[in-house]
């Protein structure tokens, strides 16, 4: 509560009470000759989330990974007219962009393949095609390689490689990455994939083809570390290089995918009788915390939820959908009667129902399920939910065109006229990790509103 609200409510015989660590506002109004009103308690001003901020690493090392294997050598083709090599601009620009954006970077660059990662002295060395010598992929040996860092600092791990494990064992990949990584809710993993200029032969399908079977092909780096240097490598390789939209996709894999839960709750009236009246000083603060309260509410109550949700959340990819089904958000309410301590209300927290449409959503208010003369604090929460990997055409071979490209001895043109070659099994390396990441919850916003009853 700021001072003019503390001073305002004083001069009518309030008394403002703080409570606990949690500074939960909780104010008693009552006046001479007046009936005594319920005790309401505002939400912590700060959530879980909030209390362990993301932010950079002060100091950090990077280790950098280059598949070594013989098919990488496709990417080091000149380019045409219309396409970019973004491999050589990899090789020239990424350890300079990695190490500015840190205060203090240590970037090491590793070779692997079929043998163990081994130290090299940097990127520029594979700008020759003779570096590139192995003739199997064993990407895994770079996930589990674990280099001495000075002094302990975090570590941020950036693999470059086709995704062509050998085997064609790319779920056991993302296996690694979950069992190493996403256990930990600090830590993440990117995907970035870069569509750029190839010309070489593949021999990682089931058949080899040739050189000419594809004018383009993916190349992946693999992110993996503490969640907001895993964002910040992605965003300044992306910036840095620069990469074009239409050259990338981009996907971070965490269990905890946004900086802060709390969220505004923007409603209006979805009905030309709405059954409430806004009261913006129900409860002092509540205001100030751009948190919404409905008051005198009479019957039931039909709200169209404006921003529902963010459209910063709607934005995180692909393998994330929201707001598409009711079981992705969790209610709970708190009454505040007069005379009676604030407790949980199972009952008034499924007075809540959601109408998910695609071009609005609805929230109804069922009035039936909350008591008369109390006032209700609300917390919805918005879960993410597994997404289904549409648009993946473009990057990730599928079964069915597998055969056809096997036998044909070449990938399919687009309407350009242009034959994009695609990596097999990417849908099932994207869904193993996502499966491994909806193990879990994945809470994406948090919104508050108070609700007044007759």
């Amino acid at each position: 509560m700021n001072r003019s609200n503390a001073r305002r409510f004083a001069s009518k015989g309030s008394r403002v009470i703080a409570i606990g660590m949690a500074a939960a506002i909780i104010v008693v109004t009552s006046q001479a000759g007046c009936k005594r009103k319920a005790v309401v308690t505002l939400p912590d001003s700060q959530d879980e989330f909030s209390k362990r901020p993301l932010s950079k690493s002060p100091a950090i090392q990077v280790n950098f990974y280059m598949d070594a294997t013989v098919p990488l050598r496709g990417f080091l083709t000149a380019t045409k007219e219309g396409q970019h090599n973004y491999f050589t601009e990899v090789l020239n620009k990424a350890i300079d962009i990695l190490s500015e954006s840190w205060n203090d970077t240590t970037v090491k660059v590793w070779r692997f393949g079929e043998r163990d990662p081994s130290l090299e002295d940097g990127l520029m060395r594979f700008k020759s095609a003779r570096e590139f010598t192995d003739v199997k992929t064993y990407i895994d040996k770079a996930i589990q390689h674990q280099p001495a860092a000075p002094g302990g600092r975090p570590q941020l791990k950036i693999i470059l490689t086709d995704l062509f494990q050998n085997d064609n064992a790319v779920g056991s990949l993302a296996k690694e990455l979950d069992d190493r990584y996403l256990k930990d809710d600090s830590l993440a993993v990117g995907i970035l994939a870069v569509r750029s200029v190839f010309s070489g032969s593949m021999d990682d399908l089931p058949g080899k083809v040739p050189a000419t079977a594809a004018d383009s092909l993916p190349f992946y780096l693999l992110l993996a570390g503490p969640i907001a240097d895993v964002r910040l490598a992605m965003k300044r390789l992306v910036d840095g290089l620069p990469i074009a939209e239409n050259d990338r996709f981009e996907m971070v894999f965490a269990h905890r995918m946004v900086d802060r839960l709390g969220r505004p709750l923007n409603a209006e009236p979805a009905e030309s009788r709405a059954g409430f009246t806004m009261k913006p000083d129900l409860v002092p603060g509540a205001e100030e915390r751009n948190i919404p309260a409905f008051g005198n509410v009479r019957h039931d109550v039909k709200l169209r939820l404006i921003d529902f949700p963010h459209p910063e959340i709607s934005a995180l990819g692909p393998h994330i959908s929201v707001a598409s089904q009711t079981e992705s958000i969790r209610v709970q309410a708190t009454a505040f009667a007069a005379g009676q301590h604030p407790q949980a209300d199972p009952k008034a927290a499924s007075a809540l129902t959601f109408e998910l449409g695609a071009k609005a959503k609805l929230m109804v208010i069922d009035r039936s399920k909350l008591a008369d003369k109390t006032i209700y604090l609300f917390q919805v929460d918005l879960l993410g939910e597994r997404g289904q990997l549409a648009n993946m055409g473009k990057w990730g071979l599928e079964s069915d065109e597998r055969d056809r490209v096997v036998s044909r001895q070449e990938f399919d043109k687009d309407e350009n006229g242009n034959r994009p070659g695609k990596t097999p099994n990417l849908r099932h390396f994207l869904n193993v990790l996502a499966l491994k990441m909806f193990q879990s919850d994945i809470r994406l916003s948090r919104y508050y509103f108070y609700v007044e009853t007759n």
